[in-house]
């Protein structure tokens, strides 16, 4: 479906053009209209042709609303080993996590991945959420463990998610069997060294932290907002799924 929707824009975008009178807003309003179009045979068609790898969880936040959560777990299952758990910041989700698990499921381990809240296929992310990490930690461990996934695992943290892993870690030391950490910083490494390598005061190191990062959240923004609705994702994305690792 996603490779198929380029052709769906270009062939609508003639079509609009050619029987629209020669002006910028009528341009516009075709341009508009396409984009709808491909959107909806995009969201329509995706699900079909891209159905979740794995099952949901439901978790209730403390505001009373139910999050579903999809998540997949691969692997034998082995008493005697607890399962891995995959975690990173709140921009990555199951799909990055596909190379890892793909590697331990071929050395006899089990892994359980999942995606975030607003990626993939889980439910969508509330910002005060950020705040309730170790309950939301708790809450899918107790999940999986309904799911016959255990009560103890072995957390993988990737980059961000190693400060609030290891924070859960601290406060329930009884649901953690052990730790991998992979590319992990204590918190502001990376804007401590842009700071210390251009001489930056603490107050100038601050600015260039928010500018980053709420570059970032405007890109995801536009992203989930925009590319994802209009079916813009696959002209930079590719539609080979085995050349996402």
């Amino acid at each position: 479906a996603s490779a198929r929707a380029p052709r769906h824009i270009f062939r609508c975008l003639s079509s609009q053009l050619l029987l629209a009178p020669s002006s910028s807003a009528s341009s516009l309003i075709a341009v508009f209209t396409c984009l709808l179009f491909n959107g909806g045979i995009v969201q329509a068609t995706g699900p079909i042709a891209f159905p979740p790898r794995g099952n949901f969880v439901e978790l209730t936040l403390s505001t009373g609303d139910v999050q579903r959560i999809h998540y997949e777990c691969q692997g034998p299952k082995n008493a005697s080993f607890p399962v891995y758990l995959a975690d990173a910041d709140g921009s990555h989700g199951l799909a990055d996590f596909w190379p890892l698990q793909r590697n331990l499921t071929a050395a006899g381990r089990r892994i359980c991945t999942y995606d975030a809240p607003g990626l993939g296929y889980s439910d969508r992310y509330y910002s005060w959420q950020h705040a309730e990490k170790s309950t939301f930690y708790r809450q899918l461990i107790d999940a999986l463990g309904v799911q016959g996934e255990g009560s103890q695992f072995i957390f993988i943290a990737w980059g961000g998610g190693a400060e609030p892993v290891y924070e859960f870690a601290l406060a329930n030391p009884s649901f953690v069997a052990g730790f991998v950490f992979l590319d992990s910083y204590s918190n502001d490494v990376l804007y401590q060294f842009e700071a210390k390598y251009n001489g930056w005061s603490t107050a100038r190191m601050n600015e260039f932290k928010s500018a980053d990062l709420n570059g970032r959240v405007l890109l995801f923004t536009m992203i989930r907002g925009v590319g994802a609705p209009w079916g813009l994702l696959s002209l930079v994305v590719s539609n080979d799924p085995k050349g996402y690792a």
